[in-house]
């Protein structure tokens, strides 16, 4: 096949390598949502992989770092977003466009130095996407399960983990329970739930029917 498409022997042997590094890449990108749309957790170097990001699926990348990070593949369709973290600029007053960011659709957040405030990030996309209410300690926690060692923490300063459970506090606010419907139409409703439901019973005749009938049965 590599002879068909013009490569010499040796040139096959490279592109097979370089193959087999891109994909390597891929096992740096760590899960934290499947659905339906997926969030990987990685570092900038997976990020670089044009084939990793091409078979994921992957429509967007957000990075944390000190500066604006390159777009690397963005004629390939890829969507480039940099949460620029200064002394001026914290993590936490960017969480909220983050995240709309990322749940768009299928995305990897990074940060520019390893696995750090992208754990933040990631975290907060589990609050915002859970059906249930989640404090800051239960999303870092379920993102340390997944992108970390069992026997490693999170390095995150007390103030990236206040911000990030006033994020919690905030979309715990502003959900909206799910309210039993009321007033006519809803009794209505539950009614014909009802007699839909309910079991049908044997039809019995009534009294003055039965007793005119045994009184035709006396005169016969």
């Amino acid at each position: 096949m590599a002879s068909k498409c013009g490569l010499e022997p040796d040139e096959t042997s490279e592109l097979a390598e370089s193959v087999s590094i891109d994909l390597a890449l891929r096992q740096s990108l760590k899960p934290i949502t499947r659905g339906p749309t997926r969030l990987w957790l990685g570092d900038l170097c997976s990020t670089e992989s044009r084939l990793a990001l091409q078979v994921l699926g992957v429509k967007r990348v957000c990075t944390i770092a000190s500066h604006k990070i390159d777009e690397l593949w963005k004629k390939d369709g890829i969507e480039y977003m940099t949460a620029v973290v200064s002394p001026t600029s914290s993590i936490g007053a960017q969480l909220e466009r983050c995240v709309t960011f990322l749940t768009a659709t299928d995305s990897i957040v990074c940060c520019s130095s390893g696995i750090g405030v992208s754990t933040l990030v990631a975290a907060a996309v589990l609050v915002a996407t859970s059906s249930e209410p989640m404090d800051a300690a239960s999303a870092l926690e379920a993102v340390r399960s997944v992108a970390v060692g069992d026997d490693e923490r999170i390095d995150l300063s007390e103030d990236d983990r206040a911000e990030l459970q006033s994020f919690c506090d905030a979309h715990a606010a502003n959900a909206t329970p799910t309210l039993k419907p009321s007033g006519p139409t809803a009794k209505r409703r539950r009614a014909a739930d009802l007699n839909e439901n309910s079991l049908e019973l044997p039809t019995t005749r009534p009294l003055a029917a039965r007793r005119l009938d045994r009184l035709e049965s006396a005169e016969l």
